[in-house]
């Protein structure tokens, strides 16, 4: 009987076959942990930036209210306080503050009366009362002595608001944007109060160390958000800890 001789290179390749095969999925393990780590990683960037985007538009659509440091309410509809109806007159003088600044040089498109106060129609008051409440019904009414200068005043005859120019509000706490949570189709956002006469630390890395952090907060509010097919709506605002 002949002997069949395997020749010794080839019996050295029989013989790593298995490493071989073990080597490759040893790097498509590796390949596989390193996708999914870059996966994760580049996830969690995306989560993070959309949360940043979300509270930058949640702050830019309380903004109006959070200034008037609004008492609590369950809905809009039939509410008769000042802080409402002052968020949409501040909405609309903003607006045209920013306008005057980009355009030096240029004048109000509102007609003013003897103490300078802008004469806003109750069309535009009525749209950003809708913008920030939706369907509820603003209250129209005077806020401060009528006749004065720093009055806010209603003009049933002439169909409009007189409010003083500018955007500056006077108050005795600066309100803070906290904690951002969106659930199904409600944003629930945390609001502080930091007293106006409060000494500002010098909080070390804080992208603006002057300003005022909810750690100073003297109570804090949560503002519930509904979205809807036409946009947000405010629909309510709680006391969360301690009262104004």
């Amino acid at each position: 009987m002949t002997e069949t001789i395997v020749p010794r290179a080839a019996r050295r390749r029989g013989r790593h076959k298995g490493a071989a095969w073990l080597g490759f999925f040893v790097l498509l393990l590796a390949f596989l942990l390193l996708a999914s780590a870059v996966f994760l990683i580049v996830r969690g960037l995306v989560t993070r930036q959309r949360q940043k985007d979300l509270e930058a538009q949640v702050q830019e659509f309380l903004y109006p209210l959070m200034l008037q440091n609004p008492s609590p309410f369950d809905t809009a509809e039939g509410q008769q306080q000042d802080a409402l109806i002052l968020s949409a007159l501040w909405r609309i003088a903003r607006a045209e503050t920013d306008r005057l600044q980009r355009r030096p040089g240029t004048v109000t498109q509102y007609e003013t009366d003897e103490w300078g106060r802008w004469s806003l129609p109750i069309s535009e008051v009525s749209a950003a009362y809708a913008a920030l409440f939706g369907t509820a019904q603003p209250y129209f009414h005077t806020i401060g002595d009528p006749g004065t200068a720093q009055a806010y005043e209603y003009s049933l005859s002439r169909n409009c608001y007189y409010v003083p120019p500018g955007d500056e509000v006077r108050s005795a706490y600066v309100p803070v944007l906290g904690r951002v949570t969106r659930e199904g189709g409600v944003i629930t956002a945390q609001v502080g109060y930091v007293r106006s006469d409060e000494p500002t630390p010098d909080r070390a890395g804080a992208a603006d160390p002057t300003a005022p952090s909810m750690e100073q907060a003297a109570y804090t509010q949560l503002y519930t958000i509904t979205e809807t097919d036409a946009g947000w709506v405010l629909t309510s605002v709680s006391n969360e800890q301690g009262e104004k």
